[in-house]
């Protein structure tokens, strides 16, 4: 259970960080 819990944070830590990104970039996009 614990590497269970370990993965499950790790992809919402990366699908967070993905968010953030693609957040700014269509904020880029939608500037330009």
């Amino acid at each position: 259970m614990g590497s269970y819990n370990r993965m499950v944070t790790a992809l919402v830590g990366v699908t967070t960080a993905m968010a953030r990104l693609g957040a700014k970039e269509t904020m880029g996009y939608l500037a330009f």
